[in-house]
């Protein structure tokens, strides 16, 4: 791909709304940012203190890769938005950032030519997640740096694992401190056995897996 150096951010909505600002490489890449309006990509600029807003997708003809945020209801609309302003997208890569799509929201683009991806930040354990060819992995390096990044090859059971241990733990995690609570315990000491428990059930599913279920887990 050429002209990896310099990237392009297409954003709806405030920046603060996500994490841009954990992209490390970002502010050194940044060269344009193109949002509804100048006053909207400029107050983008001030926040993120890289790049120059502009006022049509022409100006960033330059750019070898070009970053997406936007809200994840109209992702797919920019997607078809850009594919059709008139830039060539043979030699570019799309990413959709902080996005629950996977990188077929894109397809609009990588049937103009584009190479495409997401990534997603991941903050505990810190970390990149890309759904994309090991060519977009690479070149994402110049914006991810040196920390660390995960090539998805399903990001929708990504997300169906992160609501799982939210959804689902939660319940079990106020259930355990019930029973203890039950028992006699005093909230705080209650909580702090549960917390406890809880991490040893973790130390002993880490040592021997799926040996331990009784019921197969279910995708």
């Amino acid at each position: 791909m050429a002209k990896l150096q310099q990237v392009a951010l297409v954003f709806a909505g405030p920046v603060s709304r996500g994490t841009l600002t954990q992209l490390p490489g970002l502010r050194d890449h940044l060269r344009w940012i193109k949002s509804s309006s100048v006053a909207t990509a400029s107050r983008a600029v001030r926040a993120l203190r890289a790049g120059i807003p502009i006022g049509d997708y022409t100006s960033m003809d330059d750019a070898g890769i070009i970053l997406i945020s936007v809200p994840d209801d109209s992702a797919e609309s920019w997607a078809k938005s850009l594919a059709g302003c008139g830039l060539k997208w043979a030699g570019r890569l799309v990413v959709l950032y902080d996005s629950v799509h996977d990188r077929q929201i894109l397809r609009p683009l990588e049937d103009e030519g584009a190479t495409v991806a997401t990534l997603n930040y991941h903050g505990r354990p810190e970390q990149f997640l890309v759904d994309g060819v090991p060519e977009a992995v690479k070149t994402l390096r110049i914006l991810t740096t040196e920390r660390p990044v995960v090539r998805l090859s399903d990001k929708t059971r990504y997300f169906h694992g992160l609501r799982c241990a939210r959804e689902h733990f939660m319940p079990l995690f106020a259930s355990v401190v019930e029973h203890f609570r039950a028992a006699g315990m005093q909230k705080a000491a209650a909580e702090k056995a549960a917390a406890a428990a809880i991490e040893e059930s973790t130390r002993s599913y880490l040592r021997a897996g799926h040996r331990l279920l009784t019921t197969p887990v279910k995708p």
